[in-house]
């Protein structure tokens, strides 16, 4: 690899993306309050920053110009096969979720485990239905058609890593200890 190539204008995605990325992509900056879903959190993320990267102007990723939708991270929480959630979970549980129900938006599934209000994230107090699946809701299948989730990848090779990352796809990153 030379440095040209992995250069960080050439890897940072809000540059080779703007579109998908608006305000430097301080928009989609949510908080899990004490609920242990950092990982669908995470799995959202990442679906939607490749989900928009690989299909930048489609008009299913935004609800206007300046405000684009995000994967429910409620819906993985909610339909994952492991009933993963608020006790935490893995990459396993959000590729479970996404293929077992599809892709839902944010905004027809808002996250439950904070005040139940997604513009409420900061409040950081977890609601009573939280503490045992299905995580404050119940499974729904509102995918939105031309989000397709096709799979996980794993590797633990650098070189694929850097690879992958300079194909513009999102990655998790698990770590044990």
């Amino acid at each position: 690899w030379s440095s040209d190539v992995c250069s960080s204008d050439l890897l940072d995605l809000r540059k080779r993306h703007p579109k998908c990325f608006k305000d430097g992509g301080k928009e989609v900056i949510r908080d899990q309050a004490s609920c242990g879903s950092c990982w669908a959190f995470a799995g959202a993320t990442a679906i939607m920053n490749t989900l928009c990267t690989s299909m930048e102007n489609d008009a299913s990723l935004y609800a206007s110009p300046t405000d684009r939708y995000e994967v429910s991270v409620q819906q993985l929480m909610s339909c994952n096969a492991g009933k993963a959630g608020c006790q935490g979970g893995v990459n396993g549980n959000v590729a479970s979720a996404a293929t077992l129900k599809g892709l839902s938006m944010e905004r027809n599934q808002p996250y439950r485990c904070a005040t139940g209000k997604p513009e409420n994230h900061w409040n950081n107090q977890m609601n009573g239905d939280c503490g045992k699946w299905p995580w404050g809701a119940t499974c729904q299948e509102d995918q939105v058609p031309k989000w397709r989730y096709g799979g996980a990848y794993l590797t633990t090779s650098i070189p694929q890593i850097m690879t992958l990352m300079n194909q513009g796809v999102s990655l998790t990153v698990s770590m044990m200890v």
